[in-house]
């Protein structure tokens, strides 16, 4: 543990040292002189270095609990699988945590990924993204969400979440509810465990 904070003291270090030097080295082409130079050295370091103490260490098979809620517009929930009419915008309107642990939990971006192929990155706070399906098969696919997940007092970790689509032609190529069969549900939110999805 202690090999881990040292490593990771000296790349915040080597990090801080080269922006430090990079904006100094712009003010120095912008004319300012030695003198004003020292000064402003001095107030970078004053405010970049308290940084270094942010750091923190965890035991690696310590991960968070939490989930996140995903709330989505333009399709179909039945049991596990999302029914989208081609040519319907699949819009992933926000994506939510839920930190089980009540200590304080944020998501910090959000790739997306549609058949393993990156559509989409995102770092706004809803997270969402919106899917033109109009050029997309009529077939199974498969919507996956890899998320940045920070939650105080513990590593930077990502979660997954994959739900499987279902392109129709139309509306009534969507199952219906018969026999007490299927439920469907339009325009879901869906929560999702990620307690077997995170990884450091």
């Amino acid at each position: 543990m202690l090999k881990t904070f040292f490593d990771e003291f000296c790349l915040h270090l080597k990090v801080n040292v080269y922006i430090s030097t990079k904006i100094i080295n712009l003010l120095a082409i912008a004319g300012l002189k030695p003198t004003n130079m020292k000064k402003l050295l001095f107030l970078i370091a004053a405010v970049v270095l308290p940084f270094i103490g942010l750091t923190s260490c965890s035991d690696d098979n310590e991960l968070p609990n939490v989930d996140v809620r995903v709330k989505i517009n333009g399709a179909t929930r039945i049991d596990d699988t999302l029914y989208v009419v081609r040519g319907d915008l699949l819009e992933i309107e926000g994506i939510y945590i839920i930190d089980n642990n009540k200590k304080g939990a944020m998501i910090a971006d959000a790739t997306y990924y549609w058949d393993l192929l990156r559509v989409g990155y995102t770092d706004r706070p809803d997270f969402g993204m919106k899917i033109n399906t109009e050029e997309l098969l009529l077939d199974k696919h498969n919507l996956q969400i890899t998320m940045t997940i920070l939650v105080v007092d513990y590593p930077v970790c990502f979660g997954t979440v994959v739900y499987r689509v279902v392109l129709v032609d139309s509306a009534d190529d969507i199952p219906t509810e018969e026999n007490g069969e299927v439920e469907p549900e339009e325009n879901p939110e869906i929560s999702s465990s990620l307690d077997t999805e995170l990884k450091k």
